[in-house]
């Protein structure tokens, strides 16, 4: 039997604000224990000019909509991220 495994983001959609930092946390799933990865993930912008990643923080940068990609240990999650 496989155990259900998978990297989840605390939200699907985060809404922030130009120079507001928002906490972002990562979650690692395996069954059902979950630990919090955020530490060690790696997190892709699709638009560095809209929003950046720093010490596990969407800090938004201009007015506008970019999607999120996290990576851990293979595993991958995207989310929405609007700034206002």
């Amino acid at each position: 039997m496989r155990t259900y495994t998978a990297v989840l983001l605390d939200s699907a959609e985060y809404s922030v604000n130009i120079g507001e930092p928002l906490d972002l946390i990562v979650y690692y799933q395996e069954g059902n224990k979950l630990a919090d990865v955020t530490g060690e993930s790696h997190f892709e912008v699709s638009d560095s000019a809209i929003a950046r990643i720093e010490d596990g923080h969407i800090i938004g940068l201009k007015v506008g909509r970019t999607s999120l990609k996290v990576t851990y240990n293979g595993y991958e999650t995207t989310a929405i991220v609007d700034v206002y």
